[in-house]
């Protein structure tokens, strides 16, 4: 089973309608990296989609940015999205400049193949993460 964090921003079945997804440690690598590199989280909104339709949202809502199921979805609000592009670009630039090394993906390897394929994988993912971040505000939630 792979655990995936889902993203989304616009309203469904419209033209602005996106869909993003990572694994669950892809996404905590990134956001790891993004701290790494001088991104200062501002905490997660609640999802006004989610609160609208659940009573129970609030008592369980944390601004963490640790993913629930989509009946407690939160929102990454576009100034912090911006922030963490930011960071993620900073630190891109300080890989290609040999400051600091790559980030790892800390999940069980199978073997040093699968290691290197893993790995190789976040650096390139994180263009296109950075590209979605640019866009603005998106609600996110896990999915298994």
């Amino acid at each position: 089973m792979t655990f995936q964090v889902e993203m989304i921003r616009g309203e469904y079945s419209k033209p602005d309608f996106e869909e993003y997804s990572l694994t669950i440690w892809t996404w905590r690598a990134l956001l790891d990296f993004g701290r790494q590199n001088g991104w200062l989280e501002s905490g997660t909104k609640p999802d006004p989609f989610s609160l609208s339709r659940n009573t129970e949202y609030l008592l369980h809502f944390k601004p963490t940015y640790e993913p629930e199921e989509w009946v407690f979805s939160k929102l990454f609000d576009s100034s912090d999205a911006a922030a963490l592009a930011t960071a993620l670009n900073l630190g891109q630039e300080r890989i290609r400049d040999g400051i600091i090394a790559a980030p790892m993906l800390d999940v069980g390897y199978t073997t040093q193949e699968d290691c290197e394929q893993r790995n190789r994988w976040l650096l390139e993912c994180i263009p296109e993460f950075i590209r979605f971040l640019e866009r603005g505000t998106f609600c996110f939630a896990s999915d298994d």
